[in-house]
C-alpha cells in the first residue's frame, strides 16, 4: 500500500509540473513551482538547474537553492573537472557519493566548486539529441540519498523542463524575428514614401 501510495504522489507530482510548465512563460517561476514540487516525492532540500549559454560558452545557475552554499555565477563550458559539464559532455545522468566526487575533482582547489555534498545526483536536460543544461540535486548528511527511483523521477522532471526551456526560447526567438521583420517592413515602406 504504502508503495502504491508513493506511486500516486509521483505520478500526482508530474502531472502538476507538466500542467505547469504547459502554461508557463517564466522559467524562474517553473523552477521554483518544480522544487516546491518534487520536495514531496526526493530530497531536494538542495536543488539546481544549470542551463547552457551557448553564445558565452558559459553554464548559469538561473536557479540555485543551497543551504551551504552561495549561488554560483557561472562554470567554463570547458572545464571538465566541473560535474555539471560530466553530466553535459555524457549526456547522462550521474549519480555521485562524497568520495566520488573528491576524486573527480581531483587536485582542483575545491572551493571553486563550494562544499562537497555526501550525495550528488544531476540529470542532463535534454530534448531531441538538444541539450539544455542540467537539474540536479544534493545532500550534506545523507552519503546514499539518491536511488535508482529517485534518478527517474528526476529525469521524468528533467524531460519537462527541457520541453518548457525549448519551447520558450523559440517564443524568445521568434518574437525577436518578428520585431526584426517590422523594422525592416517599417524602413522599406519609409524609404518607398
Amino acid at each position: 500500500i504504502t508503495e502504491i501510495r508513493q506511486a500516486q504522489q509521483v505520478t500526482q507530482v508530474l502531472y502538476n509540473i507538466s500542467r505547469v510548465a504547459n502554461l508557463s512563460d517564466s522559467l524562474l517561476e517553473l523552477y521554483e513551482y518544480v522544487h516546491q514540487e518534487i520536495r514531496t516525492v526526493i530530497n531536494s532540500k538542495n536543488f539546481a538547474v544549470a542551463q547552457i549559454d551557448k553564445k558565452l560558452q558559459i553554464i548559469t545557475f538561473p536557479y540555485y537553492k543551497d543551504e551551504r552554499d552561495e549561488k554560483f555565477e557561472s562554470i567554463d563550458i570547458n572545464d571538465l573537472t566541473s560535474i555539471t559539464n560530466r553530466v553535459i559532455f555524457k549526456r547522462q545522468s550521474i549519480r555521485l557519493n562524497e568520495e566520488e566526487i573528491l576524486r573527480m575533482i581531483g587536485e582542483t582547489n575545491p572551493e571553486l566548486y563550494g562544499n562537497v555534498s555526501k550525495s550528488w545526483l544531476g540529470v542532463p536536460l535534454l530534448v531531441n539529441d538538444e541539450i539544455y543544461g542540467v537539474v540536479m540535486v544534493q545532500d550534506y548528511d545523507l552519503v546514499e540519498a539518491y536511488g535508482e527511483e529517485d534518478e527517474k523521477i528526476l529525469c521524468s522532471v528533467s524531460e519537462i523542463l527541457a520541453s518548457a526551456i525549448s519551447k520558450l526560447q523559440y517564443q524568445e526567438e521568434l518574437e525577436y524575428l518578428n520585431k526584426d521583420l517590422e523594422q525592416r517592413v517599417a524602413e522599406r515602406t519609409e524609404q518607398l514614401e
